[in-house]
């Protein structure tokens, strides 16, 4: 099982959606509590569910159990995991969740979900600026500031 997450930042709709292609994601799943930008009214709820109403890849709004909002609830939180993990075992299925946040460390996708997901055992990989995927823990893991020289 695998997860991808991507924000979509100042990309922009199009250069979005050719990260979107790039990496065959079938299923965008909105982890947006407010899934609404002051800057980009293409990502606004109605917008998304409108271009995405047919065909590939689909828009799926999670932000009442997934949004950061959500995270205090965790009857909400484990049902949105739920819907994600069994989405994400469907055979020909790549699942995306979306937000605004660039930087995942930055945001609780990358913060609270991933590793949620990863002690589900899914495999969490990180669209990152440069529109390469990471392993959620190579990102964690870049964030740890260095030790210094104890000598």
């Amino acid at each position: 099982m695998r997860v991808l997450t991507v924000g979509y930042g100042a990309r922009g709709m199009e250069a979005f959606l050719d990260l979107v292609r790039d990496h065959g994601i079938t299923h965008l799943v909105d982890v947006r509590s407010r899934p609404y930008s002051k800057y980009w009214i293409d990502f606004n709820r109605e917008a998304l569910a409108h271009r995405f109403a047919t065909g590939v890849p689909r828009y799926v709004d999670l932000g009442e159990f997934l949004g950061a909002e959500a995270l205090e609830d965790a009857a909400k939180v484990a049902t949105g995991l739920d819907k994600v993990v069994k989405a994400s075992q469907t055979p020909d299925v790549v699942v995306a969740l979306m937000c605004g946040c660039l930087r995942p460390m930055s945001c609780h996708r990358g913060r609270h979900l991933a590793p949620l997901l990863e002690e589900r055992g899914v495999e969490v990989l990180h669209i990152m600026e440069n529109g390469l995927a990471q392993p959620h823990d190579e990102v964690e893991r870049a964030q740890l500031p260095e030790q210094g020289s104890l000598f």
